[in-house]
């Protein structure tokens, strides 16, 4: 909570989009992120808002727990948690209705529903 308080450096985003190799403007629409907004921070070397870091931070955490679930199943020590959820947001997903996970990247109650999703996907539980 505190590190939401105090502000996520603003360039933290560009290092996420660079660690899932997206571009940063899909990064900002699927975080409902305002690029004039971010950049500026970024050259004003300013923290995000509350608001701004609660959503990097969120979806840093659902790259996290695709990484977890990822080696507490067994899998492969080489998984590049980043690089797959970079693919997986994007793509429709059936248990969403056909929508993309990064149409609820802006909400924390959408990301508490892809973390959900990610956890019954693990388990092979389909809602």
């Amino acid at each position: 909570m505190a590190v939401v308080k105090e502000g996520v450096p603003a360039r933290y985003v560009r290092v996420l989009s660079a660690s899932m190799h997206v571009s940063v403007e899909k990064l900002y629409r699927a975080l409902g992120l305002v690029r004039p907004t971010v950049d500026r921070k970024m050259r004003m070397a300013r923290p995000l808002n509350a608001d701004e870091s609660e959503r990097v931070l969120g979806f840093a955490r659902l790259i996290g727990q695709a990484q977890s679930e990822m080696e507490e199943s067994g899998g492969s020590t080489t998984f590049d948690a980043a690089a797959w959820m970079a693919q997986w947001m994007f793509q429709p997903v059936p248990a969403l209705g056909g929508k993309t996970p990064s149409e609820f990247m802006d909400t924390v109650d959408g990301r508490a529903l892809i973390a959900t999703l990610l956890a019954q996907q693990q388990y092979g539980v389909y809602a």
